[in-house]
C-alpha cells in the first residue's frame, strides 16, 4: 500500500506548493487584475475536460484489468481506440475558445475582463494535453509505475518554478513582466514536455507508434483552428449581433468539424466503420 500510494502523496503534496507559489508570484508581482485574468481561463478551461475526467476512470479500471492477465495488445488496443479521440474532442472545444477569446472572455466575465482575452487564448491548449496526460497517465498509475508517474511530475515541478519566476518577475530582477500570460504559456509548455513524456514511455511499453500519436496531436489543433477561423471570418463579414454572431460561428464551426470528422476519421481517433454506423444511426432516426 505504502509502496503504491507513497509516490502519489509526495506528488501531491509538492505539487500543492508549486501551485501556491505560482499563484503567490503572481499576484505578488502580476497584481489582483492578472490573478483574475488567468483564474477565468483556468474556469474557463475546465468545462473542456468534462469528457476526459468521465472517461478516466473508465479507462483506469479497462487498464488495470488487461495489465493483470497480462494482455498487452488490449491495452494497446484500448489506447488507441480512446485517447485521440477523446483528445480530438477536447480539441474541438478549445480552438473554437483560442480563436473567439475575446468573445468567450465578454459572455463569461463582461467588459471588465476584456484584457484577459489573451491570457484565455494561451491557456486554452491547456485542456488539450491536460486530456492527453490524465488518459495516458491512467496507465502507469494502473500497473504500479507511480514511481515512474512520480519522477515525471517532481521533474515538471522543478522545471516550472525557476519558469514561473522568470517569466512573471520584473525586469529589475531578472523576470519577463508577463504576468498570467506567462504562467500560461509555462503551464501550456510544461503540459506539452510532461505528456509526451508519459507517451513515449507507454509507446515503449505498448508498441504504439509515437510519432503517429506526436503527430495527431499537433494536426488536429491546426485543422481545428483553421476551420474557426474561416468560419470566424465568414460569418463576421455579416452584421449580426455579437452574442448571434458567436453562436452563429459556433454552429457553423461545429458542422465543418463534423465535416472533417467524416473526410479524415483517423486524423481525429475513428474508423471508416465508425462513421458508416453513426450514418445509418442517424438515417435510422430521421426515417422514424
Amino acid at each position: 500500500m505504502f509502496a503504491y500510494s507513497g509516490p502519489l502523496i509526495v506528488l501531491s503534496l509538492v505539487g500543492v506548493f508549486a501551485g501556491l507559489f505560482d499563484r503567490w508570484v503572481l499576484q505578488n508581482y502580476g497584481g489582483a487584475a492578472e490573478q483574475g485574468y488567468y483564474g477565468l481561463a483556468a474556469m474557463i478551461g475546465s468545462g473542456c475536460l468534462l469528457f476526459a475526467a468521465a472517461m478516466t476512470p473508465l479507462l483506469l479500471r479497462e487498464f488495470a484489468i488487461a495489465w493483470d492477465v497480462n494482455d498487452l495488445s488490449r491495452m494497446k488496443y484500448l489506447f488507441e481506440r480512446f485517447v485521440p479521440l477523446m483528445y480530438s474532442i477536447t480539441s474541438y472545444f478549445c480552438c473554437f475558445i483560442f480563436i473567439r477569446a475575446d468573445d468567450v472572455v465578454w459572455l463569461f466575465g463582461g467588459n471588465s475582463f476584456q484584457d484577459g482575452a489573451l491570457v484565455v487564448a494561451l491557456l486554452a491548449f491547456a485542456p488539450m494535453h491536460q486530456t492527453y496526460g490524465q488518459l495516458s497517465s491512467s496507465i502507469p498509475i494502473a500497473i504500479g509505475r507511480t514511481v515512474e508517474y512520480r519522477n515525471i511530475g517532481l521533474g515538471s515541478i522543478a522545471i516550472g518554478i525557476p519558469l514561473t519566476w522568470i517569466l512573471i518577475a520584473p525586469g529589475t530582477i531578472g523576470g519577463k513582466e508577463l504576468g498570467a500570460a506567462g504562467l500560461a504559456i509555462k503551464t501550456v509548455g510544461l503540459q506539452f514536455l510532461t505528456v509526451n513524456i508519459q507517451l513515449w514511455l507507454n509507446s515503449r511499453l505498448l508498441g504504439l507508434n509515437f510519432r503517429k500519436l506526436l503527430a495527431q496531436q499537433m494536426l488536429v489543433p491546426i485543422i481545428f483552428s483553421l476551420c474557426a477561423d474561416v468560419v470566424s471570418r465568414l460569418v463576421g463579414s455579416i452584421e449580426l449581433g455579437r452574442l448571434a454572431g458567436f453562436l452563429a460561428a459556433g454552429c457553423v464551426y461545429t458542422l465543418a468539424v463534423l465535416i472533417c470528422f467524416i473526410a479524415l476519421p483517423r486524423t481525429f481517433g475513428l474508423e471508416r466503420q465508425d462513421i458508416d454506423r453513426m450514418r445509418k444511426r442517424v438515417a435510422h432516426y430521421v426515417s422514424v
